[in-house]
């Protein structure tokens, strides 16, 4: 998959280049991610590749978000709190904030597996939370926070069908053995194919406060 980050989404442009692409056999695909913001992108770190997200939070203008990840739509938001647990990640989110003249978003190093019951008193209730965990899903110490914070809504990204299945349980309908009652009603669920020819898909899913 050959992926094209540009400035604006212009696709008479790339198409000479596309068409030249094209004819290498091992692409199998050609994206187009335009951004109206400029972006530092380290190729040591993970980076989506599917602007899914950005449409599906285009309309949380004037709310406060909180993301367990780094992701670039934090100017559709009055306020924003990002949550990595890679250093060079929140580095990197900082310098892009800057470059963007970007002065509603804070972020903070920390490992969500870790968290204990005091995290979430140095920020306000969010509107929207925004969650792309790894493989495994969340731990169960996020989702005991997540069911006691009561956010309005949850944008869940997963990567892992099986986990994501497992963590929207949990949610919706609580974990008895953890004496945790579940608290919220899935709402839409968008599977996107974002590796054509291979068996992995990511899963968005949209989850309201009951």
């Amino acid at each position: 998959m050959v992926n094209f980050v540009t400035s604006s989404y212009k696709p008479e442009l790339l198409k000479p280049l596309v068409e030249k692409i094209s004819s290498i056999p091992e692409v199998v695909s050609v994206m187009n991610n335009p951004t109206l913001s400029f972006r530092q992108i380290l190729i040591r770190q993970r980076f989506c590749t599917n602007s899914l997200k950005n449409v599906l939070v285009s309309e949380e203008m004037d709310q406060k978000l909180f993301l367990t990840f780094l992701w670039n739509g934090h100017h559709w938001a009055r306020q924003v709190y990002g949550y990595e647990v890679v250093a060079q990640a929140i580095a990197d989110a900082c310098l892009n904030a800057k470059l963007n003249n970007i002065y509603n978003a804070t972020f903070v190093q920390g490992d969500l597996n870790k968290i204990d019951e005091s995290f979430g008193n140095n920020f306000p209730k969010p509107d929207v939370v925004i969650s792309d965990p790894n493989r495994p899903g969340m731990h169960m110490k996020l989702i005991k926070f997540l069911l006691k914070l009561k956010a309005p809504r949850i944008v869940y990204v997963s990567c892992n069908p099986a986990t994501c299945a497992r963590d929207l349980d949990y949610l919706c309908h609580g974990v008895i053995d953890k004496n945790l009652e579940g608290c919220y009603k899935l709402k839409s669920l968008q599977a996107v194919d974002m590796f054509p020819h291979t068996p992995h898909i990511e899963c968005v899913c949209l989850l309201e406060l009951c």
